[in-house]
């Protein structure tokens, strides 16, 4: 029987986000991320009509690390007109790579923090909506761009 992909074994690495040094911190309170879709065209099929996003959501940790990270990467966007590459790993049970992306060009464009409510012993998450100028996967061994 052919097993499919599990959702939870996943790695996601950033490259010059935030403060730009050692992500790993930042990279484990990664909870949830979406898979890169393809461009989208209009009817005639000639002209790309958005730039493809995906949604990732980070634990908001108690030594304030993650949302830190966030605000510095928006503050660059600001002030430097910033960018960042991210890869995203779809790994199995040995935790060896079954599907790869690469983006790059990445800007946070929605960035929204978890309401505060005493009644809800949950953590609070940080929401991130990231659009990428490119993005890039690993078909049969090769690197293929599907973005521009």
């Amino acid at each position: 029987m052919n097993k499919g992909k599990s959702s939870h074994l996943f790695r996601v690495s950033l490259d010059d986000f935030g403060t730009g040094g050692n992500q790993e911190h930042l990279t484990k309170h990664i909870i949830r991320v979406g898979r890169p879709g393809a461009a989208v065209f209009d009817i005639v099929g000639t002209e790309e009509t958005s730039s493809p996003s995906i949604d990732i959501d980070l634990h908001d940790d108690m030594r304030d690390h993650t949302r830190a990270e966030v605000l510095t990467q928006l503050a660059k966007q600001m002030k430097e007109h910033a960018e960042f590459a991210m890869q995203i790993e779809i790994l199995d049970e040995r935790e060896e790579q079954v599907e790869f992306w690469h983006l790059s060009g990445c800007r946070i464009v929605d960035c929204r923090f978890d309401e505060l409510n005493r009644r809800s012993p949950e953590c609070l998450v940080i929401h991130l909506t990231i659009g990428s100028q490119r993005i890039a996967t690993r078909l049969f061994g090769e690197m293929v761009t599907l973005f521009p």
